[in-house]
């Protein structure tokens, strides 16, 4: 869209983890490993992960409701609005993944196009995400889109229920399938 990106999250990095924390506590400050250095001083270091502890976690999913032609391109407009989708960044840079309709066959899927996904506000800073994006197999309302890694990056606080879109649900794992989050029961 030709507009500079301000700030994007870092969700990539080289070293994460165990391996970035080992490369913190080797690391030699004033000859000595910063490790060796809290022993001797009798000093105990305590991490919060944060969102490190959710990297690689998460999946926010939303259904295609229109696919509109946008001059050479398309608007691919899903049933959420930009707060559902957001980071603190100003835009969320993993592409996400067009998850098809199984009830449509292949032939019926049409040409492959570019374009953009749009939410449900009809503002034009409703882009979910400003870059452009290639949908090989064409799509199609009833297909998905989901934002792949979102737990760790994705602000429920920012979310708004305006134009009565439902908010996202949270789900988890339980014993017989997926369930509410507990978090849902007090909302």
């Amino acid at each position: 869209q030709g507009r500079p990106l301000g700030s994007v999250y870092p969700l990539w990095q080289d070293r994460v983890r165990g391996e970035w924390l080992s490369d913190v506590l080797t690391h030699p400050h004033e000859g000595r490993p910063l490790a060796a250095q809290l022993v001797a001083a009798g000093l105990r270091l305590h991490a919060e992960p944060g969102r490190s502890l959710l990297d690689g976690c998460g999946l926010t999913v939303a259904r295609v409701e229109m696919v509109k032609e946008y001059g050479d391109d398309v608007l691919v407009g899903l049933a959420m609005n930009r707060t559902q989708c957001r980071s603190a960044a100003d835009d969320f840079v993993l592409d996400p993944v067009l998850i098809r309709d199984p009830g449509r066959s292949a032939p019926d899927r049409g040409a492959s196009v570019t374009g953009y996904l749009v939410g449900a506000y009809c503002i034009e800073a409703e882009l979910l995400t400003w870059r452009r994006l290639h949908f090989p197999g064409g799509v199609r309302p009833g297909d998905l889109v989901a934002f792949v890694n979102t737990a760790g990056y994705q602000m429920h606080i920012l979310e708004s229920a305006s134009h009565q879109i439902r908010l996202a649900r949270n789900l988890v794992p339980g014993a017989d399938g997926w369930v509410l989050d507990p978090i849902e029961q007090s909302s």
